[in-house]
């Protein structure tokens, strides 16, 4: 006789996402900010299917490369990524 097993419940929760790219002269000076992605939060739920919808560059990639940790938090490069993750309320 087989059990049945299910898939451990695991959720992971976003507050706070904020991304920004920095452009600088080549003499320092800062020349433009773009906001790739300003304040977000979200929970995807364990045991569901979650679909990122929306049209050619508006950050998806982005997003999904934050939360997969390809991103580091802080500052480098001209990046800046802030960002709390919780899995599992911890």
């Amino acid at each position: 006789m087989q059990l049945p097993i299910s898939p451990p419940n695991i959720a992971l929760e976003f507050t706070n996402l904020d991304f920004t790219v920095y452009t600088r002269s080549w003499r320092g000076k800062l020349v433009s900010t773009q906001h790739i992605l300003r304040d977000i939060s979200g929970v995807f739920q364990g045991g569901t299917m979650t679909c990122i919808l929306g049209p050619s560059g508006c950050g998806k990639t982005t997003l999904m490369n934050a939360l997969a940790g390809r991103m580091k938090p802080g500052s480098s490069s001209g990046k800046t990524l802030t960002l709390d993750l919780s899995i599992n309320g911890s």
